[in-house]
């Protein structure tokens, strides 16, 4: 396997100029010289410009900010069909997605941080949009979701602790997504697409300047996905179709020379696939009592699961911003307020992964319905920037609502809603009669046991201040130190109802369970860094940067006195606390090539590792792996990342290439977790050292390659080729190494004409048709999921 792993490395290494650089520009209203290429002879088009970005909360050039970064911008992402944070890490060295199979419910993860896997945690990794923290919640709410990727204007991905700026959750790094914002030209772009599966998209963007001091841009797009890859073997039915709608408006006024005002409205709402259908469903998990083709029972396969309730995901995300910008002469006043809502539902069909024949026969259904919402307001000094002490001071306030309900029972009535006692049956079910192997009253226990309820609820109150300031030493270094005061505080509300009465006997059998708790985490998080110009268009920069995570609580606390919850799931986990060292280099060789090398060690106290236990008994049909979260002692990670881009002329056309590449190594110092078995959950329960392992989902390998080729066709049309490569390889999936994380080899690619005002594409995704699991791969029986499979589309877009 080592041998493989270095030799694919080696051919990715050397194949990675076959790859396409990242020179974005922050500024959303600046061109990407890429996409207003022409003539391959204008030396121009070999120079590396120079990017602008804000990734210290102030306007900078990319070389002064002494951290390591990839900024992206609109032309770049859309010549990469960017759409997704699963398709962001393809251009992103050091970043990579837990896959989850529709997108719903992925995670974003830097360097290894991120991961949650659990209702109501937080990520490690922050997200933004236009300057606003957007995770957090349960049905989705780990990710981004499409609205964010529409009309973007740059992409900023910071690797690396970032809590003096970004504060909360940046342990692994922060990614900012900044949407195009209104300009002063009258100008619009139409795209429509087809492509697998009988998918069909559209986007229509409008950008009008109804005076020099008002501007509007408003647009939308709607995407429809009317076939898939996986089928019910039941119903028949495609289980992976798609919707999704969603349009933003804003408007720019500039009432004054000193004072400007942006309003932003958007809206997206989601139907799909939930993790059902992607689920990996064993033989055993099929048996004879499923009536047709007996005793064989329906098929199963990667695409072709049992599944007979439609098992769905909804989701509706909307937002609302006010950014405003005083300048005040001697500073710049800058504020953003924000408020993000989330309202989803999901269905799915339970039975498909019961644990034993009883639990299978017995149809249930699960539901989960989650409101939430987040209200933030940021406001910041900033100085001037053309004094030898720059500086920002700012105070940040965020605040969480949200809701998340769960009900999972027999469904006997086959109707997709609960009908309480009704739903446990009265007659032997049809499958029992094709193989006798339950009686009526161990059906009807079953039921009963099936039968769960969960009301939990989340009130959150963050606040911050920080200050930031740079010394300009000398003109070629600079000296920065940056510090951020954090304080979460939780409240946390969780009722419990477990089993239905048995209506023939007294009043007994239910359960009830119910928590309140709060908890409050506060942090200083300083950084200090330099940055120094040594030779022309080469720059060292080094850092010492902390991050936070704060706390939580586990949405899930198992079964009521089986002997393994009260155990093995703590109510509450602490917070997370990380202190970074790195040091790199970045700057330009000639005028075409530009590199970026950083190297950095992590060293974090009370680290948040994620396992599974068996909870509940055999003897009541109860029995169900459940996710936890938990501190467990200390570790350390180091790494190295580098990318290297440049334009190169080939002939007649310009070959834009680059290469990314991250190698990450990182152990537990100290900690434990609990494990048992599913045939006896509480005889064997036991604590397990996870001392000197390797960090759960940190991959050893990643590499982003791409590269774009461009040369004049023929007049006014140009040929644009892009190919690009994305490779993981290592890791384990949880903390003890029992599960081996699947090795990962992508590669994408498209074929466009182009004109100034037109463009065709027609491209592909996973064009080699890889197979492999991106969930449990070392453990099928619990909905261990695989990739999808290729995917082609066509994209005409017409610019006016």
């Amino acid at each position: 396997m080592a041998a493989y792993r270095l030799g694919l490395l080696a051919s990715v290494c050397i194949s990675g100029w076959t790859t396409t650089p990242a020179f974005a520009q922050s500024a959303p209203q600046q061109a990407a010289p890429i996409a207003a290429a022409r003539s391959a002879q204008d030396p121009q088009l070999q120079v590396v410009e120079e990017v602008i970005v804000t990734a210290r909360k102030r306007a900078e050039r990319r070389d002064d900010v002494p951290a390591s970064l990839s900024v992206f911008d609109q032309a770049y992402m859309k010549a990469m069909d960017v759409a997704s944070g699963k398709d962001l890490t393809r251009i992103t060295p050091g970043a990579y997605v837990i896959d989850n199979g529709s997108g719903f419910n992925d995670e974003f993860l830097i360097r290894g941080e991120g991961a949650a896997r659990q209702n109501n945690a937080e990520t490690g990794v922050g997200l933004y949009r236009n300057g606003t923290f957007i995770a957090g919640g349960n049905a989705g709410g780990r990710n981004f979701v499409p609205i964010d990727f529409f009309d973007v204007g740059s992409v900023t991905v910071l690797r690396g602790p970032q809590g003096s700026f970004y504060g909360r959750n940046a342990l692994g790094g922060a990614v900012e997504i900044v949407s195009q914002r209104p300009s002063t030209d009258a100008e619009g772009e139409v795209q429509v697409s087809t492509g697998s599966n009988q998918s069909h998209t559209a986007e229509l963007i409008a950008n009008v300047p109804f005076a020099e001091t008002f501007l509007v841009r408003v647009g939308g797009f709607v995407s429809d996905q009317q076939e898939g890859f996986y089928k019910s073997s039941i119903t028949g039915q495609f289980l992976d179709k798609e919707e999704t709608t969603g349009w933003r408006a804003q408007a720019n006024w500039r009432i004054s020379q000193s004072f400007d005002v942006n309003l932003l409205l958007e809206r997206s709402d989601e139907f799909g696939p939930n993790v059902i259908a992607f689920g990996q469903v064993l033989p055993q998990n099929d048996p004879p009592i499923n009536p047709v083709g007996a005793p064989t029972g329906f098929s199963v396969g990667r695409f072709l699961k049992p599944v007979d309730t439609p098992s769905f995901f909804d989701r509706s995300t909307q937002m609302k911003s006010l950014e405003w910008n005083w300048d005040l002469g001697f500073a710049e006043l800058k504020s953003t307020t924000a408020n993000r809502k989330r309202i989803a539902a999901t269905q799915s069909d339970v039975d498909v992964f019961g644990n034993n024949n009883l639990a299978r026969v017995v149809p249930t259904v699960a539901l989960g319905s989650e409101e939430f919402e987040r209200l933030t307001q940021d406001i910041r000094l900033v100085s001037r920037s053309d004094s030898a002490l720059t500086w920002v001071v700012g105070f940040e306030y965020n605040k969480v609502d949200s809701s998340f309900d769960t009900v999972r029972f027999s469904d006997a009535q086959r109707n997709d809603r609960f009908d309480g006692v009704s739903d446990v049956p009265t007659t032997l079910p049809s499958a029992c009669l094709v193989a006798p192997t339950c009686t009526l009253a161990q059906v009807q226990t079953t039921a009963r046991n099936a039968y769960r309820l969960e009301d939990s609820g989340v009130d959150d109150t963050s606040i911050a201040a920080y200050a930031a300031s740079t010394w300009r030493v000398l003109d070629t270094l600079q000296i920065s130190a940056d510090i951020r005061w954090s304080q979460d505080e939780k409240n946390f509300s969780l009722a419990n109802v477990f089993r239905l009465d048995n209506p023939a006997t007294p009043v007994n059998e239910q359960l009830t369970r119910s928590i309140s708790a709060s908890e409050t985490f506060s942090k200083w998080t300083p950084s200090v860094s330099f940055n120094w110009r040594f030779a022309d268009n080469r720059t060292l920069f080094g850092r010492i940067g902390t991050g936070f995570r704060a706390g939580g609580f586990n949405n899930d606390l198992g079964e009521i006195g089986d002997g393994v919850s009260a155990i093995a799931i703590p109510l509450s986990y602490g917070e997370e606390f990380v202190t970074a060292y790195e040091i790199g280099t970045r700057g330009r060789l000639g005028r075409a090539v530009r590199y970026d090398v950083s190297a950095y060690l992590n060293q974090k106290q009370n680290v948040l590792v994620n396992y599974s236990v068996f909870a509940g008994t055999s003897a009541t049909n109860t029995l169900r792996n459940v996710g936890v979260l938990a501190a467990a002692g200390d570790s350390q990670q180091y790494g190295i990342d580098a990318e290297v881009s440049g334009r190169i002329q080939l002939g007649a056309g310009v070959l834009s290439p680059r290469l990314s590449l991250s190698w990450a190594n990182g152990e537990y110092d100290g900690g434990s977790v609990y494990s048992n078995t599913q045939t006896n959950p509480s005889g064997t329960l036991a604590l397990v050292s996870i001392d000197g392992k390797k960090i759960q989902r940190l991959r050893e390998w990643t590499t982003a390659s791409t590269l774009q080729y461009r040369r004049p066709l023929v007049g006014e049309l140009d040929l644009v080729l892009m190919l690009s490569q994305r490779l993981e390889l290592g890791g384990f999936e949880d903390p003890a190494n029992n599960n081996l994380m699947d090795d990962v080899t992508l590669y994408d690619g498209s074929i466009g004409i182009e004109s100034k005002n037109w463009r065709f594409t027609f491209s592909g995704k996973n064009i080699t048709d890889e197979e492999y699991f991106n969930i449990s791969p070392g453990n099928l029986s619990f909905q261990a999921q695989q990739n999808e499979p290729r995917t082609w589309r066509a994209t005409l877009s017409v610019k006016y």
